[in-house]
């Protein structure tokens, strides 16, 4: 049960005094259920006795004033608890969001973390699996409540019983009789459910598998506006149902495996529950013929027998299926052992005038991946030059980006900064520095002045700035840049887009300027004009500029040419065209004819 306590435990840690909240309200639903069949024995009993019927009116209408409170009690208690409950599932997601954001950039794109992240999804969107847990926990201290309030009438009874003469040992043989049933009963159902938790724990597995391809099938590719042209164009429907036929198929299989494991339980717990009611009945019965019980009495019992079966099942049950559910809520607790960032570095940076970033020896290999990306790489970059990182797909230029920015650590070698390992240094601090604008920019659901600030405190003037330097179109901050939140808001141009990317680098006015490949979606005109200002848009800082287009390395005073994650030419645009054996005046010359021909009168 050591599942059960760390989630419970999670639980608490985020809510505390819930479960101790839950106590009232549990006894006091419990009390209401006891409460009808109460009055109704009362009341018959008293008519058995041959009462006068202003005792039974007042004793009938006083019972009833205090069922009526009791139900308001309940009914207060009960709202209570369902907004904690509803809290709790607030804070449970603002949890799993933190942790996410605490987990180390390098294993957020590991199979191990994608599969744990779609687990966790399924969880909350899919089973509801907090809210589930904490009803099942108020239900079981429900049914504990029924079971005690169960006991003592039984105890009651047992003492009726001990005053039957003859009768006295027949009631006592049945009552030593239905002990051991109940207890035989809750051994079983015990060892039974424990061992379906086993076999739901693998089923669940494969639930999750089932789900994820349902959910990607559904959110990113059936319903999603951007795959859709693809889907008719290339007649990809039939496909698409097909797999999602063979999806679904296999999750019905194992639904079906699912639905007998529970039957299994189920079968013996109706037995055993016949069996419990025939003895507490024969044991009423015997009782009520040696004069023991009245007949409002023999109408309490009844009931509370059929209360006291329900509750014991409800415990065996709400047990292992709240077992199994913290078995599968564990998932959350793998965002932990994933690790946090490292951002309490202890060397803070110095206010100089320049920088300069030094790479040496530097060598990295992505996570489950034993390939070297960049290899053994040194260079310097700084005060306040322009450079430009070009080479053939794959050579390594966006990684090493990656690495200057701190998403990934060296996985030998190390980068400097002003002499000091970037690591050391306070990773919020280090962020200051640094205005990105990545090839797969993003633009979030908010304002066009949300998305180019990305901060609670924006300065509307700042931002305006920025809009007009990058020449985008959009001109108004308050307009949303999504429709799917906001129906009066618009959906911007991929190059649109990435002009606002570009405008947020400005806004944050960073010593040094990283641009991935920041023309990639713009028009010719719109690209020659950030081309022509680029040296304004960057002035004073250190700018780092990836392109495949070699005719805006002009722009930079030097170039790093890499290839098979090494840096192989280091230059000017003039003295790496002039070697002609050279990488890079390879790559131009390619360029460069293409422009010619397509220049060429036709």
């Amino acid at each position: 049960m050591k599942q059960v306590r760390k989630v419970l435990g999670l639980f608490g840690g985020l809510d505390r005094g819930i479960f101790l909240m839950m106590v009232p309200a549990a006894l006091l639903d419990t009390l209401e259920g006891f409460g009808i069949l109460l009055i109704s024995s009362t009341v018959l009993n008293l008519l058995g006795e041959g009462a006068d019927l202003r005792s039974v009116l007042t004793v009938t209408l006083s019972m009833a004033v205090g069922y009526g409170f009791l139900y308001w009690l309940r009914s207060f208690a009960a709202s209570r608890k369902d907004e904690r409950i509803a809290r709790l599932g607030y804070r449970y997601k603002q949890y799993v969001t933190e942790k996410i954001f605490r987990v180390p950039f390098e294993k957020m794109e590991t199979e191990e973390f994608v599969n744990t992240l779609n687990q966790i999804r399924q969880n909350d969107r899919i089973y509801g699996l907090t809210g589930s847990i904490l009803n099942r926990m108020y239900s079981i201290i429900k049914s504990l409540f029924a079971m005690a309030v169960s006991f003592v009438s039984f105890v009651r009874l047992s003492g009726v019983a001990g005053q039957l003469g003859d009768s006295a040992f027949l009631v006592g043989m049945l009552f030593l009789l239905l002990v051991l049933l109940v207890l035989a009963s809750m051994g079983y159902m015990s060892w039974r459910e424990k061992q379906n938790a086993k076999m739901m724990t693998r089923i669940m597995q494969d639930v999750v598998k089932y789900n994820s391809v349902a959910m990607q099938l559904s959110n990113d590719v059936i319903a999603e506006y951007s795959v859709g042209k693809h889907i008719r164009i290339y007649g990809m429907q039939e496909k698409i149902l097909r797999e999602e036929r063979k999806n679904m198929e296999g999750m019905s299989e194992v639904m079906r495996h699912f639905y007998r494991l529970e039957l299994k339980p189920g079968i013996m717990g109706s037995v055993s529950s016949v069996t419990i009611s025939g003895l507490i009945y024969l044991m009423v019965g015997a009782i009520a013929m040696a004069g023991g019980l009245g007949i409002g009495s023999i109408v309490w019992y009844a009931g509370v027998v059929q209360q006291f079966l329900e509750a014991v099942h409800q415990v065996i049950t709400l047990v292992s299926t709240m077992y199994n559910e913290c078995i599968r809520q564990q998932a959350v607790f793998a965002l932990e052992e994933a690790g946090e960032e490292e951002g309490e570095g202890i060397t803070g940076i110095r206010p100089l005038p320049v920088h300069e970033f030094r790479f040496e020896d530097v060598s990295f290999a992505y996570p489950e991946s034993e390939r070297m990306i960049l290899k053994h790489v040194n260079l310097c970059l700084s005060g306040r030059e322009h450079v430009a990182l070009v080479g053939t797909n794959g050579c390594g230029k966006t990684t090493l980006i990656k690495l200057l920015c701190r998403l990934y650590d060296p996985t030998e070698g190390k980068i400097l900064l002003d002499g000091v390992d970037i690591r050391e240094i306070p990773r919020e601090e280090y962020m200051e520095m640094l205005s990105v604008v990545f090839q797969d920019y993003q633009i979030f659901a908010a304002t066009l002045a949300e998305n180019i600030a990305l901060c609670e405190n924006i300065d509307r003037r700042k931002a305006a700035a920025a809009v007009e330097k990058t020449g985008l179109g959009i001109r108004e901050l308050d307009i949303s840049l999504c429709r799917d939140l906001d129906s009066s808001g618009i959906e911007v141009s991929g190059g649109e887009g990435q002009k606002t990317a570009i405008a947020r680098a400005l806004y944050k006015d960073a010593p040094v300027v990283i641009l991935d490949e920041p023309t990639a979606a713009l028009d010719p005109i719109s690209e020659s004009e950030i081309y022509e200002k680029f040296n304004v848009l960057v002035e004073g800082k250190l700018a780092v500029f990836i392109s495949h287009r070699l005719s805006s390395c002009r722009f930079c005073d030097r170039i790093l040419v890499l290839q098979d994650g090494q840096v192989v030419q280091d230059g000017t645009h003039e003295e790496l065209t002039a070697r002609k054996d050279g990488l890079y005046s390879r790559m131009w010359e390619a360029q460069r004819q293409y422009y010619v021909e397509q220049a060429a009168p036709i």
